[in-house]
């Protein structure tokens, strides 16, 4: 059984690997140095560029190049067609001003996605913490996600996965942290990440602004001691919601409606079904089109979300060197149905206000794409909640034999060592 609420300084059971919980910051420290190591090997090595793993890399380095010119040219060189405004493009405003500022420079912009993808472990540790009130779970939680292939990887590229997965991560420790009354800082995460999330993946915070309001009234009407809370969450997120639509027109006007136009949605599906990553090796199922159509879309995005691995190219070099992560994936699956109903049973006023936005993402990821590369990166903005199950259903599963420590907590009740 999960650990209900206990003072700080009470001896819980449970143990970690041999010997005495580690240091929370040196887990981070070493995922930081993994992901740092990783990056340099890439970036003087140029093995991206000469396995072709990564475009969008070059895609931004050569945007970032071209807003540099045109600031230092002062509007003579030409603006990069890509960029049109400041919704869903931050990250190229971002590489342009550094650009523009230090140069061509991109380990500047590599280290910023180090940085940020190894403090994402740190932001699953503590909403597993919370969520589960559990030491031996939430260090669980961390180790998985320091060391999660996908997230090392991509923490070591210039692409915005990192980012985007540290927004997402953000926003749900902050909706967890409300629901737990764990910090007085909920409200800056949430504004934060949301305020990320619009700048990188605008569709994205549009349907956050609806599920996150949506998981709280139904976590109220499954758990009645929430229900309070979880409607003041429900008008303070739909009060910032409608600001955001408001502040950001073009959310609603060009690009957002766009992904409930299923003819708008079938057409990005053939398009994306190219290369060695496409999910399909015929006519593509459209969603919408029958019953049996839709259920082939949502059958093999979800295999390709979770699994990556297409069978029939398993000779391929990519699908070779994503075997390793696929074996940890199978593997924490079986855990995380265990994982899911232990929550429901004892934790479900805290789990389902995130695990309701994260299954969502997942199925709309998985209809809306026709190729295994992106739903890989996709992956990583969610992977938080889906560790939290399957470590909880782990821990839980292995808990016959335990010793007892007595865990130090700082002031905000978070395991320090």
């Amino acid at each position: 059984m999960l650990h209900s609420a206990e003072p700080m300084n009470s001896t819980v059971s449970g143990d970690y690997v041999a010997g005495p919980v580690y240091s929370i910051s040196k887990w981070i420290w070493f995922a930081f140095l993994l992901r740092l190591v990783l990056m340099v090997f890439i970036h003087f090595t140029e093995v991206d560029k000469s396995m072709s793993l990564t475009k969008d890399a070059f895609l931004y380095d050569r945007v970032g190049t071209e807003m540099a010119n045109y600031f230092s040219s002062n509007g003579q060189q030409p603006w990069p067609s890509r960029v049109e405004g400041y919704v869903d493009f931050c990250w190229e405003w971002f590489i342009g001003l550094t650009y523009y500022t230090f140069g061509h420079e991109p380990l500047l912009i590599k280290l910023v996605t180090v940085v940020t993808g190894a403090l994402v472990p740190l932001l699953h540790y503590r909403m597993a913490k919370i969520v589960t009130n559990d030491s031996k779970i939430s260090v669980t939680v961390l180790l998985v996600s320091a060391f999660f292939p996908t997230q090392v990887y991509y923490s070591a590229l210039m692409v915005r996965d990192s980012i985007s997965a540290f927004a997402v991560s953000l926003t749900l420790l902050g909706v967890v942290e409300f629901i737990r009354k764990a910090t007085d800082t909920w409200p800056l995460k949430l504004i934060i990440g949301f305020v990320l999330i619009l700048g990188l993946r605008s569709y994205l915070a549009s349907l956050l602004a609806v599920i996150i309001p949506m998981s709280l009234l139904v976590t109220s009407f499954v758990s009645s001691g929430s229900r309070g809370r979880a409607m003041a969450g429900t008008l303070l997120i739909g009060i910032t919601a409608v600001g955001s639509l408001i502040l950001a027109p073009n959310l609603i006007n060009e690009l957002d409606t766009q992904y409930t136009d299923l003819e708008y949605v079938n057409k990005v599906r053939g398009k994306m079904n190219v290369g060695s990553g496409a999910m399909f090796s015929g006519d593509v199922s459209e969603v919408g089109n029958s019953l049996i159509d839709t259920a082939t879309s949502f059958a093999v995005g979800l295999y390709f979300f979770f699994f990556s691995v297409n069978p029939a190219q398993l000779t391929s070099i990519r699908q070779i060197i994503a075997l390793p992560e696929v074996a940890i994936v199978i593997l924490g699956s079986f855990y995380a149905v265990k994982g899911g109903f232990v929550l429901w049973r004892e934790r479900r006023d805290v789990i389902l206000p995130v695990l309701i936005p994260t299954l969502i993402m997942t199925l709309g990821y998985s209809a809306a794409t026709t190729n295994g590369g992106p739903l890989m990166r996709w992956r990583m903005q969610l992977l938080g909640v889906y560790l939290i199950l399957g470590a909880t259903g782990f821990v839980t599963s292995t808990r016959g034999q335990t010793t007892q420590y007595e865990p130090a907590y700082d002031e905000q009740g978070y395991l320090i060592g």
